[in-house]
């Protein structure tokens, strides 16, 4: 499936690439091709998407959770926020750089796994299940919107 923005990605691969390049520690973006840049942009938004948000969709109709209307306190906006887009970004590049072996973790820890040795080498999760989001900075971007879902 190709990226499409508002349809599985808050973000185009252009505008991903643009805001890497005003940041550090960028390789595993680099060194990842177009193709795979925008399967990690795809993801990153499921990932987003996942999460417990406050407000309700926009439009009920639409295929991503953003843009959102918060009941009166923020005014309907048909732009997805800046920061919203930010923390796909962060979110594909934590899912780059950790590669098969994030994907591992995360695994382990959707199955309740709380730690794993192999040899002198150890393991401890945190305990509550799997991280929602593989970047802290995503997580921070994205704590501004989470909360309570508002039911029609």
């Amino acid at each position: 499936m190709a990226l499409t923005v508002g349809t599985n990605s808050y973000i185009d691969y252009a505008g991903a690439d643009d805001y890497m390049a005003n940041r550090l520690y960028v390789s595993a973006w680099d060194g990842a091709g177009q193709q795979t840049c925008e399967k990690a942009l795809m993801m990153a938004t499921r990932r987003i998407d996942g999460l417990i948000l406050s407000g309700r969709k926009a439009v009920n109709t639409q295929p991503l959770q953003f843009p959102r209307v918060y009941d009166g306190r923020c005014a309907l906006t048909s732009e997805v926020p800046q920061s919203v887009m930010d923390a796909v970004c962060e979110e594909a590049l934590a899912i780059l750089a950790s590669g098969e072996n994030g994907d591992a973790r995360q695994k382990l820890q959707a199955a309740g796994v709380q730690g794993f040795s192999m040899g002198s080498l150890s393991e401890t999760f945190k305990t509550g299940g799997a991280c929602e989001l593989q970047s802290p900075e995503a997580a921070r971007l994205m704590s501004a919107f989470m909360g309570v879902v508002e039911i029609d």
